[in-house]
């Protein structure tokens, strides 16, 4: 029984640890309360590629071939830490083939450290059960390079449902040489004809990975080794 015991608190410590994560973008999809921005969309029709500012420190790209149809890429940020943001590829008209679509910010003041594991953790949904897009990639790049890129098929499978979810992914930095600023990058292609759907991610959040302090990793592993030996047949 006090094995089990040990296990559980140090669980509990382990717990609070988790916690206290240091956040560094609470949602990379919100405004600062000096932002002043509204919903922005940028269209591109009939084959061609539009450039713009999503608003909000969003540089946006914007590229589809279709015949009497559209691609729209909109934003509509968020009162900041407020989970209100949302990012949004849709597409409408009456025929259409591919597209792609880019979307990167700048956070100035944020540093990444060397040899340190940080979670993203991203939410999104889609307007109908099969999503417009083939491929979908959140970046997190340091100094024009992208050190982590979500896997797609994960990030594909989390917007292609009408409820919102969220997925964290977790990826260990390696010699970064703590440059900022860090830029968060959204990208991805559309499907062929799939026209009236659309697909959002409400938030970016990005944080330091808890880890556990010393005292409950050791509780932890003291309960696991006298769990063992408690197992161990008797000869």
């Amino acid at each position: 029984m006090k094995p089990l015991l040990i296990i559980l608190a140090a669980g509990l410590w382990i717990g609070a640890s988790t916690a206290s994560a240091q956040v560094l973008i609470a949602n990379a999809l919100d405004r600062t309360p000096s932002e002043t921005v509204t919903q922005t969309t940028l269209v591109a029709t009939v084959g061609t590629t539009t450039n713009s500012n999503l608003g909000a420190g969003w540089n946006a790209s914007n590229t589809f071939a279709g015949v009497l149809s559209t691609q729209t890429m909109t934003l509509n940020p968020g009162i900041a830490d407020d989970s209100g943001g949302l990012f949004q590829i849709a597409q409408g008209g009456v025929a259409g083939v591919a597209g792609s679509f880019s979307a990167t910010k700048a956070f100035t003041g944020i540093t990444l450290l060397d040899n340190t594991t940080y979670n993203l953790t991203i939410s999104g949904n889609s307007s109908a059960t099969v999503s417009i897009l083939s491929s979908l990639n959140v970046n997190v790049l340091v100094n024009g390079a992208t050190i982590y890129q979500t896997p797609t098929s994960t990030l594909l499978g989390l917007v292609d449902q009408t409820t919102t979810e969220s997925f964290t992914f977790s990826f260990t930095t390696g010699e970064v040489n703590n440059v900022q600023p860090v830029n968060i990058q959204i990208a991805g292609n559309t499907l062929v004809a799939a026209l009236g759907q659309s697909a959002s991610l409400t938030k970016i959040n990005l944080a330091v990975a808890p880890v556990p302090e010393p005292g409950s990793l050791l509780l932890f592993l003291t309960g696991i080794a006298a769990t063992m030996r408690r197992q161990r047949p008797r000869r």
